[in-house]
């Protein structure tokens, strides 16, 4: 997917705090990440979205790899679904 012609990223929280029974947060694990390492175990809180102009981003510590960011995908989409 390319954002390339937007001024604005979609994220997710990334946090070490795992709350009970939530089914929208995954652990986030250092395999999952292309390069970069997390500093403790890792959750990523898929139903905690924002958005934050390209401008403000400093620095890029990481990427997720193409399976877990399918995996954040198909829980979106889950998460969105109308019924």
């Amino acid at each position: 997917m390319n954002n390339q012609k937007y001024p604005d990223v979609i994220v997710v929280v990334i946090t070490s705090i795992k709350h009970k029974d939530d089914k929208y947060s995954i652990p986030l694990l250092d395999q999952d990440l292309e390069y970069g390492v997390l500093p403790e175990k890792s959750f990523i809180k898929i139903h905690k979205l924002f958005t934050i102009s390209k401008q403000k981003i400093i620095k890029k510590f990481s990427k997720i790899r193409d399976e877990k960011f399918i995996e954040v995908h198909n829980i979106l989409t889950e998460l969105f679904k109308i019924k």
